[in-house]
């Protein structure tokens, strides 16, 4: 039993050990840095829906002979729905390989001639439509170089046309005759329309040849605005 002589020192001792508790640091619990997050991904659009149009629907956006001027008759050969099967009846190997690698597409050509030594000319009316915008516009851009490389082209200055346009001429020789050979490519949402013109040198004019791709590009944005309710 303790004495009250000594509590006085036992409570001295108590508060000395009560105080080195008080004033001795409290380890802290370390903090934890917040986790990385991923940047969050860009949003990407969705790629426009193609335009269907049947073979059918085709033919009515290429040229008739009541667009051209006296003289003409149909290539009836050159003159239909272009299939691969087309491509391989021609031997046209150029066109397999790159339709062959375009996906889906649907296609209708218009073919004309006139054949007199004086005003010989030929006009080819050709259009496709493919099943996404890239595989057009891709088919347009490359245009002279896939399918008429053999022959020098060089670009002419011509009105704007659909969303993409390219519109090349060239001067050539074919037996005793000269030819002036206009080929024109433009495209309107996965739909491209070609024109080619060749007429005896000198004949046909650039504004001629403008009025006539005119028409076509007037003709694929009626059908279009139709087919997509527009």
């Amino acid at each position: 039993m303790l004495t009250h002589k000594r509590l006085p020192f036992i409570l001295l001792i108590m508060l000395l050990l009560l105080a080195a508790c008080q004033g001795a640091p409290v380890a802290e619990t370390p903090t934890q840095p917040p986790a990385p997050t991923d940047p969050p991904e860009p949003t990407v659009a969705p790629a426009p829906a193609p335009v269907v149009l049947s073979a059918e629907e085709l033919a009515g956006v290429t040229l008739t002979l009541d667009d051209l001027p006296a003289g003409f008759t149909v290539n009836e050969f050159n003159t239909g729905p272009i299939t691969r099967e087309k491509f391989v009846e021609d031997q046209l190997d150029n066109y397999l390989e790159y339709f062959d690698q375009a996906g889906e597409w649907t296609s209708y050509q218009a073919s004309f001639e006139r054949s007199g030594e004086d005003d010989m000319a030929f006009v080819t009316s050709w259009v496709v439509a493919f099943d996404s915008e890239e595989q057009a516009a891709d088919f347009v851009e490359h245009y002279i170089d896939n399918f008429f490389s053999a022959i020098y082209y060089q670009p002419i200055s011509f009105p704007q046309l659909g969303d993409q346009l390219l519109a090349y001429k060239a001067t050539q020789d074919a037996d005793r005759f000269t030819f002036d050979i206009y080929h024109v490519a433009f495209r309107e949402k996965n739909v491209a329309s070609t024109l080619q013109y060749t007429e005896m040198a000198g004949v046909l004019t650039d504004e001629q040849v403008a009025d006539v791709a005119r028409l076509l590009a007037e003709r694929l944005h009626e059908a279009l605005s139709q087919a997509s309710g527009e």
